[in-house]
């Protein structure tokens, strides 16, 4: 079981180790006392060591003054899982800077002056598990990172670079919770990437957001104009209107049907006394004739 030990814990093992265990290929001001992990702390410079061992594991700068990094400073670094960059002065990461260290699996960037990440500077490191940027300067994500019309592309792009990630910690940082954030908080969702100091992340800007929990943030909340394209779906409602109680029988033009003895029944009287009628008519004819 690999143990990941924090920049304070293997600055103390460093120096109860005796002298002996330091490595002759340790860069100057730097310990080198646990095989595979070079500590260098406090250096007071503004570029990373050079002539790294090949070999190193874990490669804590913390606190060191770098300014700024380039790709060329992790050539050799293939089997590297560990860095930690933080307190530092860094303002931007350029593109492809971690290409080379294809083993990387933790990259503390916290409490640097980061305002600027390039669209590509996150290439070439597969197996990344744990990201750290909290407690820098940063509004936003690169562009690239922004939707695309139809489709979430470029979130999925985000989910090829880092398929391993389970962790990230962005807090303290000036978000400018925009319509280009918006895929955020679903991203994170979709891909189930805990998202750490979940309180502390959250929105600067614009005002009606300001002090929100980015995370919690709904899609609408990013005031994104209606007629951004997007991947909805339209669904057309026809609203049918039922009719009401029915309170009158409906009318028919077809006569009532009745049986036919029922009507002759009904009708004898009137039958009778018609031919009653016409009897005595021709009965009274008929004695006129005669008389």
């Amino acid at each position: 079981m690999k143990i990941f030990l924090s920049p304070l814990m293997s600055f103390l093992l460093l120096l109860i180790l005796p002298d002996g265990l330091l490595s002759s290929n340790c860069p100057d001001d730097c310990l080198c006392a646990i095989p595979g992990s070079i500590l260098c702390s406090r250096r007071r410079s503004s570029t990373i060591p050079g002539e790294l061992d090949s070999s190193t594991k874990n490669l804590f700068l913390f606190a060191n003054g770098i300014e700024g990094i380039t790709a060329e400073d992790f050539n050799g670094l293939l089997n590297l899982e560990m860095l930690d960059l933080s307190q530092n002065k860094l303002t931007g990461l350029p593109e492809r800077v971690f290409e080379p260290l294809s083993s990387l699996k933790n990259l503390d960037l916290s409490s640097n002056q980061i305002t600027h990440i390039s669209e590509k500077c996150f290439h070439g490191m597969p197996q990344l598990e744990r990201l750290y940027l909290y407690k820098n300067k940063l509004e936003s994500f690169p562009s690239a990172l922004r939707e695309t019309p139809g489709l979430f592309h470029l979130n999925l792009e985000f989910s090829q670079l880092f398929p391993h990630l389970e962790k990230l910690a962005i807090a303290e940082n000036p978000f400018n919770c925009l319509c280009n954030l918006a895929w955020f908080p679903r991203w994170l969702r979709m891909q189930s990437i805990t998202l750490e100091r979940t309180e502390e992340t959250r929105c600067h800007f614009p005002p009606i957001s300001a002090g929100k929990v980015l995370e919690r943030l709904e899609t609408r909340d990013f005031g994104c104009p209606t007629t951004t394209a997007m991947t909805t779906t339209t669904i057309k409602t026809t609203t049918t209107t039922l009719p009401g109680p029915v309170t009158t029988l409906p009318t028919t033009t077809r006569p009532i049907q009745v049986p036919r003895v029922f009507s002759m029944c009904y009708f004898f009287p009137y039958y009778l006394g018609k031919f009653f009628i016409t009897y005595c008519f021709f009965f009274f004819y008929c004695v006129n004739l005669f008389v």
